[in-house]
């Protein structure tokens, strides 16, 4: 996938239907691409890491969202009529806090499949 697709996917699973958010999912998505491709020392992400990349996106995405108040929390409840979304208030921030580290944690198990190893 492309950058615009990748895009596309974030703003689907997030039922974002304008471009408000568009330039800051393109710089997050650069970012995000980065990272995959410094951790797994690679120069390019395969296609068989799109999906995960939509994902880191979506997950920064949403750390970013804590971090500026725009949202607290999970979701409470999606409502398919109008599209709707409800997140739970919370006044937890260690989520807002969470390090590049922490980020790519839940995905190490993926993408350690398609680390390769330099030698010095």
């Amino acid at each position: 996938m492309d950058q615009q697709q990748i895009v596309a996917s974030v703003k689907l699973r997030e039922f974002i239907t304008d471009s408000s958010y568009d330039t800051l999912l393109v710089d997050i998505e650069a970012e995000m691409r980065l990272k995959v491709m410094n951790y797994c020392n690679i120069d390019a992400v395969p296609v068989d890491l799109d999906h995960v990349l939509v994902s880191l996106v979506q997950d920064r995405f949403h750390q970013m969202l804590e971090k500026a108040g725009k949202v607290s929390g999970a979701i409470s409840s999606v409502s398919d009529g109008q599209q709707s979304v409800s997140y739970k208030l919370s006044s937890d921030t260690d989520k807002a806090s969470v390090t590049d580290t922490d980020l790519l944690k839940g995905y190490t198990g993926i993408l350690n499949k398609f680390r390769v190893v330099k030698f010095v």
